[in-house]
């Protein structure tokens, strides 16, 4: 038997092995078979294929099996490397699923010591994920998150997306009630989690649950803290075109003071400029576009009188051919700022690309 037909045939059994491993609560035998199946092609001189997605899979399971193990630094470097597979860009359904769990995967991860990328993971998937009912879950993350990170618009806005009619497990609703309860507001998550229980929904346990915790005492959100000498140094590093140090400083001033816009601005730019300048579609390997995206986002939240920020998110939209949304970012940033020649020139693209090229003179 060929090279070729060994290292897939051991691949294949090894991935359904392991799986199956995990299904039985061993996560240690299921790490164990996946390390000597890659351990005997490695000792036989056999390369893994750089052509089928397999390899992502394996790797995919072996995380989950690290994480299940409490090793969390060895999944997510397991984690990297299936999200920058090449392959999974060709968004077949195989490829997709693969990339989707090994994003929320990885998300779930980074909740405990970055929000902030548990957040890009996240979005990544709701763009990502085609079927509305698969995006409730991530979405319903995300508002949590938005809302412990302190930026109460953003959460609010998130949670909308899956609190309407088509609610009817009230999966969303109850989601609600925890935003609000991270927000600082329990009698409204009191009021959420009644009318829940009330209609006795498929979410009337976890309601009836979050009732029983409200008469907990919950701890007050700890005030800002002054992250301005920490945002003055990113400032600097930037001006000197240490970008690289910049983009450190500037997360550093994010961890200390969650809530400043300049630093969620200045990071913002910087990750846009690492991007790159040719449109494309958007692909697995796009961790500084997608993080540029995140954080101006955030920026036009909490400075939404920031024009340079409504005008780096149209930039973000034109590059992934986002032409709407590109057009309606730069005319707000046209309407802060009527004298820029760059967001004229952003809006004239944005116009053209939509067929409105008249619209721009």
């Amino acid at each position: 038997m060929s090279s070729d037909k060994t290292r897939l045939l051991a691949l294949y059994d090894v991935d359904k092995q392991a799986r199956s491993l995990l299904e039985q609560g061993r996560p240690g035998d299921a790490l164990a078979a996946v390390d000597d199946c890659l351990a005997s092609l490695a000792a036989a001189g056999i390369a893994l294929p750089a052509d089928k997605s397999i390899v992502s899979s394996v790797r995919r399971v072996r995380a989950k099996a690290l994480v299940a193990l409490g090793r969390k630094d060895e999944a997510r470097a397991t984690l990297n490397e299936v999200v920058r597979d090449p392959l999974l860009r060709t968004a077949g359904s195989l490829e997709l699923g693969i990339l989707l769990e090994a994003l929320t995967l990885r998300s779930a991860l980074a909740e405990s010591d970055d929000l902030d990328a548990a957040l890009v993971d996240l979005e990544r998937v709701v763009r990502l994920e085609r079927s509305h009912r698969e995006r409730v879950e991530p979405l319903c993350r995300m508002a949590l998150l938005w809302a412990r990170r302190g930026v109460a618009p953003l959460a609010l806005r998130t949670i909308a997306l899956v609190t309407g009619p088509a609610d009817f497990s009230h999966t969303g609703h109850y989601h609600e009630g925890l935003v609000a309860l991270e927000l600082g507001e329990p009698e409204r998550a009191r009021a959420i989690f009644e009318t829940i229980v009330q209609k006795k929904r498929k979410a009337a346990p976890l309601a009836a649950a979050a009732l029983e915790r409200l008469a907990e005492a919950r701890p007050t959100r700890a005030p800002r803290v002054d992250a301005s000498a920490e945002l003055a140094a990113a400032d600097a590093l930037r001006a000197a075109g240490r970008c690289d140090e910049a983009r450190a400083a500037f997360r550093a001033c994010l961890r200390k003071d969650p809530l400043a816009a300049a630093a969620a601005l200045g990071l913002g730019a910087l990750l846009l400029d690492a991007s790159g300048e040719a449109p494309r579609a958007p692909g697995p390997d796009d961790d500084a576009l997608d993080e540029a995206e995140h954080f101006l986002e955030l920026a036009t939240v909490l400075a939404p009188e920031r024009a340079l920020a409504h005008e780096l998110r149209g930039r973000v939209h034109e590059r992934r051919g986002a032409h709407a949304a590109a057009r309606e970012a730069f005319e707000r940033a046209l309407a802060l700022d009527p004298g820029s020649a760059s967001v004229r020139s952003g809006l004239a693209r944005a116009l053209t690309a939509l067929g409105l090229a008249g619209a721009a003179e």
